[in-house]
């Protein structure tokens, strides 16, 4: 993501889908760009959180689907006094990028972006892999990325225990460490209700954590 100073970024390149949209002989779509944000939940900012989180962009809007981490403006590097403003609609936004991008690739777009389910029976016409999980997990330790951890808790939910939320989430993550003195309320450790205890921490440095089915200390 251009906000970070290092780069380059991870990132799931949405112009090589407009790309493959067009490559697949896409020319008009003749309703909207809908975006699906339903893998995880909607919640936007963890229950718990100061207010001022979001009031000072401390982390963007959550959701299993958008661009830039939520935010609709962002300063760069190279234009450092850019305001940051996060999406209304997280999915609509990147929807909506979506959108510039295949008229770009000279696909017609005749409605506006929107958020939505995507129907049942749905045909898929092009599909764009993100980076691999280590290298987005990578990124997210060195940026200090809060939003790629928020996101990675919620991903935990759904794969561990079919509850793609923070609270379903963190839940794994606490039953994974399986300690007394854990209290996890968040993936990025912004929230003020974390709990761990120095027993805890000098314990998992000494032994592995272990998914099951997993190698030992890979997640």
């Amino acid at each position: 993501m251009a906000r970070f100073r290092r780069q380059p970024q991870a990132f799931t390149d949405l112009a090589g889908l407009a790309s493959a949209i067009a490559a697949a002989g896409v020319r008009r779509i003749d309703g909207a760009v809908v975006g699906d944000e339903g893998r995880y939940d909607d919640e936007r900012y963890v229950s718990g959180w100061p207010a001022r989180y979001a009031a000072q962009h401390t982390i963007g809007p959550l959701s299993a689907l958008s661009v830039n981490d939520g935010f609709a403006a962002y300063p760069t590097p190279d234009s450092p006094g850019g305001a940051l403003r996060a999406a209304a609609d997280p999915a609509q936004h990147a929807a909506a990028v979506l959108t510039r991008l295949l008229e770009e690739a000279g696909v017609a777009v005749a409605a506006p972006a929107r958020s939505g389910a995507a129907p049942a029976r749905a045909v898929e016409v092009a599909a764009i892999e993100s980076a691999p999980l280590a290298e987005v997990t990578a990124q997210m330790l060195l940026e200090s990325d809060n939003s790629t951890a928020e996101l990675l808790v919620k991903e935990l939910g759904r794969a561990l225990d079919d509850d793609p939320t923070t609270a379903g989430g963190t839940a794994a993550v606490a039953g994974l460490l399986g300690a007394d003195g854990v209290q996890v309320a968040d993936g990025s450790g912004l929230s003020l209700d974390d709990r761990v205890t120095c027993r805890v921490l000098v314990d998992q440095r000494e032994g592995p954590v272990t998914v099951p089915g997993q190698n030992p200390n890979v997640l």
